[in-house]
């Protein structure tokens, strides 16, 4: 149940208990019994005496030869669905870890810290909390906002108040975030203009705003846009700014998750725009959770009332935002190895059984002159047959059932060339190493044993 996705309903309900495992055993038995009825009725009534005849019993043979081929050609078939698949959702799975979030998650602890309703001043607050928190050891930097990465945000209106007339006046929609001066620092989101915020960005001084470059491409695409006025439409006390100076461009970040196009986002300082309840971000040595004990000590010290809550490292959260295609991957791929192993095995086992019963076959091809290397090749030429349709059909297939995927899929398509083309050598490979053992074998076949044999 750990690798399930939050969203996920009811799923911690599921269970194994007595009707799981009583139905399990119905199938597996009524499965083995129909399998085994299979070759019993193949044989039975009149066929009894037909079988002793060397004709009908070649014409039996055929037959049954004929459904493994098409069973193991089948097997192929669905391997290659589900290597296909599974093949796909990895590679998206890994480019999609790997894209570069715009910060540096490592040693990085997050936790929310809410204000009762008593607290009145929440700025000073805030701030006593914040110097406290900083100075326990094996803290490196501290900052606070008001939404994480990943995190669901807040949305304001924001709009130019000079600059070019078909842009001024016109409002614009962005995501908000009101942080502490160190938070820039703290998460490692890189300065490309200006300055961070300082202490001396309060309220009763012009207000401050940082954009970052989608913003600035957005909004300023010719212009320098620091020291630009802008209002906000947004508004948590009667004493906030009414215009905010651009005083800093910052590096794009993600916001909604690895795969989403990073939005129009603006910082303004807490002390302008105060909030009860905001998010801590700390910069650690060591094990980030090891401090989630110290810190609630320091907050208690501070207020009591304070209340803490989703002590994660900045790495839990990445993982919880990719939850849905890591727990797609890992349901998939077992049943793609699976059928992989079944695969091998079920052409192994019709390789074989065509290879003992055409030894008397080959034991007149030795004498004829046929060497082993020609033994060989015949026995393997029916097993690339047979991988040869299964690909082919599984291919079809895939690229039927495989766009059903393509929401999970995250710079790859669904219809991936390299990834079909990897599948198939691998498939022709395993299915050459399932013939390769048999031919051996019925290559060393003495021909005078082969020709007494029935």
């Amino acid at each position: 149940m750990a690798i399930v996705p939050p969203g996920v309903s009811n799923i911690h309900n599921v269970t194994l208990n007595s009707s799981v495992i009583v139905f399990t055993l119905a199938i597996t038995a009524v499965t083995g019994i129909a399998v085994g009825l299979i070759p019993m009725l193949s044989h039975s009534g009149g066929q009894s005496f037909t079988l002793l005849k060397d004709s009908s019993r070649s014409s039996t043979g055929s037959r049954h030869q004929r459904l493994r081929t098409v069973l193991a050609t089948c097997q192929i078939s669905v391997s290659m669905v589900l290597l296909v698949g599974s093949t796909l959702l990895l590679h998206s799975f890994w480019d999609l870890i790997h894209v570069n979030p715009g910060f540096q998650a490592d040693h990085l602890l997050t936790w929310e810290t809410s204000l009762p309703d008593k607290i009145e001043d929440e700025r000073s607050t805030f701030t006593r909390l914040i110097e406290n928190t900083k100075s326990l050891a094996g803290i490196r930097s501290l900052g606070a906002t008001t939404t994480l990465p990943f995190a669901d945000h807040v949305g304001v209106g924001i709009k130019r108040l000079n600059g070019p007339p078909s842009l001024r006046d016109k409002w614009l929609s962005t995501r908000y975030n009101a942080v502490t001066p160190d938070y820039f620092t703290t998460l490692g989101i890189p300065l490309r203009q200006g300055r961070f915020f300082t202490e001396k960005d309060t309220t009763g001084t012009i207000g401050a705003i940082v954009i970052n470059e989608t913003l600035a491409r957005l909004y300023f695409s010719n212009e320098n846009p620091l020291g630009q006025s802008i209002h906000n439409a947004l508004r948590t006390n009667d004493d906030n700014p009414s215009t905010y100076e651009i005083v800093g461009v910052v590096a794009d970040a993600k916001q909604d998750g690895f795969d989403q196009d990073i939005k129009p986002e603006i910082f303004v300082p807490y002390t302008q725009q105060t909030w009860n309840t905001m998010v801590f971000t700390a910069r650690v040595q060591g094990d980030p959770l090891a401090l989630v004990q110290a810190i609630r000590q320091t907050t208690s010290d501070v207020d009591k009332s304070i209340l803490l809550d989703r002590f994660k490292t900045m790495k839990q959260v990445q993982i919880e935002t990719v939850a849905d295609r890591r727990f797609m991957m890992l349901l998939v791929t077992p049943f793609a190895v699976l059928a992989l192993g079944l695969t091998l095995v079920g052409v192994y086992g019709v390789i074989a059984y065509s290879a003992a019963q055409r030894t008397r076959e080959i034991g007149i091809r030795m004498a004829l002159g046929a060497d082993k290397a020609n033994v060989t090749a015949l026995i393997l030429k029916h097993g690339i047959r047979i991988a040869v349709v299964g690909i082919t059909l599984g291919t079809f297939a895939a690229l039927l059932l495989c766009r059903f995927l393509q929401s999970m899929l995250f710079s790859i398509t669904a219809t991936d060339p390299l990834t079909y083309a990897s599948v198939a050598v691998l498939l022709f490979c395993t299915t050459l190493l399932a013939c390769y053992m048999p031919a051996l074998r019925t290559a060393k076949v003495d021909p005078m044993e082969a020709l007494r044999c029935e």
